[in-house]
């Protein structure tokens, strides 16, 4: 989120880059030393069986393309080539754990590795949920296990699921035992990889895990597709009480778990309920019994029908011996996968959405030597976003007012730093304005490619591309009707600067959505929505100062302010010039650094170079080395950095941010804060 404060501040957009999620689930590894690899029109079975081997519980990671990064069984991390990674070991999973592992994305070519252990006696739950985290940059790129086994929940069940926030992270949800409490926990974008057992959104809602062998703790939990619900099989290998199924609503916003209407939707059965799985369209569901019978169950539109034995239909039955089938998993061909223990083989239902689930007794033939087990792997749902893509960082945004020629300086600049360099170029830029800027600002675009991905150049002009005259706007119906497209040319540097190329941007106020396309056809979407704040100036006026707000990392910002206003602004009669900056961050306190800004060697850049600063418990105190005119054009465009490093690791907040210019009398010019 852009902002600009009195001084038009700060800008810093926050991306929304959309992967395929399914080339994420491209490879499964799972049961005994079992391979399939979806990017091929008919799957590709292989056979690993020097590596995985567990009864339930696995999951594997691809990268954007689909190739494999890595997979675990909850216990042991191993490469793409199948060997164990670096302190890839000892993980607090179970070969016998429903869920034994799940991997989701946390970080720029970082994965977090969610485990759960079993409930059998040697285990009873007593490891809970943990996480662990892989770093794919480490290890000549094939990953490094660089946190193991930090406890989230204590006494949690065998069940855990993820599943995409839709705004760049993800929600992680696990369930505690002998309590009916769910616990979401958030995975925003961009995050460090590191989260709080007590930052855990708890709904109580649904069956208590408590009663009958393993105290329901066991079976498969799942979110829809679409995010909207989650359902979970209670396994109770006694008549009595009855295994269950259970759907609930998922709020992906708030990560609350809630009842769909105004009582539970349950199904229960002696049967031994133990996979559950969605449609692609989310409308379905789809379960296994194991214990004394093994059926295949469907319930047909859930969210409106509810769960019950009325409502369900049988798709096939297996009869009364133990384990026929077992897991359910949705696969990125868009069919459903039914696990069968013992076997060199899986069943399919190859058309969810349909009546019948297009369900055959012609089986899904496994590589020779390996074989199934009760378990598929655990995959995120919904649609991988931004932050963490699977193999590397979205593409970063920067907005600013660079009035530096060619660039006319009412124009707002956007800089695109491509993180996918040197693996992919970006291909095209698409733009969408809403609303769209009027008409007789339109001055036809100008794109300057940035060669070596700094913000001083050299730069060279490359095409827009318009459908028509200006203000052209190209029909994209899958992304938002007022499109544009920029950069005919493939950019292999590291960043992309252009403007939009109509006059006076400065004004424009609505949100604009840039698509960038990749050569290698993924997609990272951004994001801009600027606001303005009027300046707090004695005799009003104001000085326009751009402040550009960009986080390195979570404690630590960098701010760069331009000063571009000569000659345009009023201020006190009293005021020859500006000679300090006051800089500070409100509730906790922070350290602030300068850096000399560009051109520091001439003596126009001097003009605006901090020389010194007092750093108070929250606030800093920065001198110009020269005093800072405010009628002097020749100073338009000059720049300087902080760094603003605020104690105790906590994210910054650009809100919190005052910054006060004075006089060389120390009389206060102007001051302002967003808000």
């Amino acid at each position: 989120m852009a902002r600009r404060m009195i001084i038009m501040c700060a800008i810093l957009a926050m991306p929304f880059c959309t992967v395929n999620a399914q080339n994420a689930a491209k490879n499964w590894l799972f049961g005994r030393g079992a391979r399939v690899d979806f990017n091929t029109t008919v799957p590709t079975t292989t056979a690993v069986t020097t590596t995985i081997n567990t009864i339930e519980g696995s999951s594997a990671i691809s990268d954007s393309s689909g190739n494999l990064l890595f997979y675990t069984d909850g216990i042991t991390v191993w490469d793409k080539s199948n060997n164990q990674m670096p302190n890839g070991f000892g993980l607090k999973g179970s070969p016998s754990s429903t869920h034994s592992a799940l991997i989701v994305p946390c970080s720029c070519n970082k994965y977090f590795i969610f485990t759960t252990s079993a409930a059998e006696p040697t285990n009873n739950y007593s490891d809970g949920l943990q996480y662990s985290v892989v770093d794919m940059s480490a290890n000549s790129n094939l990953g490094d296990v660089i946190t193991k086994n930090v406890q989230l929940l204590a006494k949690a069940s065998e069940k855990v699921a993820g599943v995409s926030d839709g705004a760049g992270g993800f929600w992680l949800v696990g369930h505690k035992m002998l309590t009916n409490q769910f616990f979401s926990y958030h995975i925003a974008a961009g995050d460090d990889c590191k989260l709080n057992a007590q930052s855990a959104i708890i709904s109580s809602v649904g069956a208590v895990f408590s009663g009958g062998t393993a105290d329901f703790g066991q079976g498969q939990m799942k979110f829809s597709p679409d995010g909207t619900m989650i359902a979970d099989a209670g396994l109770n290998y006694q008549t009595s009480p009855a295994s269950f199924v259970e759907l609930f609503q998922f709020n992906k916003s708030t990560g609350v778990v809630s009842n769909l209407g105004i009582s539970t939707a349950r199904d229960t059965s002696t049967e031994g309920f133990y996979g559950v799985e969605f449609s692609p369209d989310s409308k379905h569901l789809y379960a296994t019994t194991m214990v004394t019978n093994n059926f295949i169950y469907r319930y047909d539109n859930v969210a409106t029908n509810k769960l019950s034995a009325i409502s369900r239909t049988t798709i096939h039955s297996f009869g009364n011996s133990q384990y026929s089938v077992a897991a359910l998993q949705l696969a990125p061909d868009g069919k459903i996968y039914v696990a069968r223990k013992n076997f060199a083989s899986l069943y399919v239902l190859s058309a969810p959405n349909t009546a019948n689930g297009g369900w055959s007794t012609i089986p899904f033939n496994l590589a020779p030597g390996s074989l199934s087990m009760l378990g598929l792997p655990t995959v995120v749902a919904g649609e991988f976003s931004c932050g963490p893509t699977p193999d590397v960082c979205c593409d970063k945004m920067r907005v600013s007012p660079y009035p530096n020629p060619p660039l006319n300086q009412d124009y707002r600049t956007f800089e695109i730093f491509n993180f996918k360099q040197p693996t992919s170029a970006i291909c095209s830029i698409d733009v969408d304005m809403q609303p769209a800027p009027p008409t007789t600002f339109w001055q036809g675009g100008q794109a300057f490619q940035n060669l070596n991905g700094t913000s001083g150049g050299p730069l060279s002009a490359v095409n827009f591309v318009y459908a028509s005259l200006p203000p052209a706007y190209r029909r994209i119906p899958t992304l938002s009707p007022n499109m544009m497209s920029a950069l005919s040319n493939p950019i292999t540097s590291p960043a992309v600067k252009f403007n939009l190329g109509f006059d006076n941007t400065q004004a424009y106020n609505g949100v604009t959505n840039l698509t960038i396309n990749h050569c290698d056809g993924t997609k990272c979407v951004l994001q801009y929505a600027p606001w303005i704040v009027n300046p707090a100036t004695p005799g009003g006026g104001s000085l326009p100062w751009s402040i550009d707000i960009r986080e390195l990392s979570a404690e630590l910002s960098e701010i760069t302010l331009t000063y571009q206003a000569g000659g345009r602004q009023n201020s006190s009669p009293q005021s020859a010039g500006a000679r300090w900056l006051g800089l500070r961050l409100l509730s906790d306190s922070a350290e602030v650094y300068s850096i000399d800004g560009p051109g520091a060697g001439d003596e126009q850049g001097k003009k605006l170079r901090l020389s010194s600063s007092s750093k108070a418990a929250d606030a800093a105190l920065f001198e110009f080395s020269g005093l800072l005119s405010l009628k002097n054009l020749e100073q338009n465009g000059k720049t300087i950095t902080l760094l603003l490093k605020r104690k105790g690791g906590e994210r910054i907040d650009p809100k919190q941010l005052r910054l006060t210019l004075y006089d060389e009398n120390a009389n206060p010019i102007m001051t302002g804060s967003a808000r």
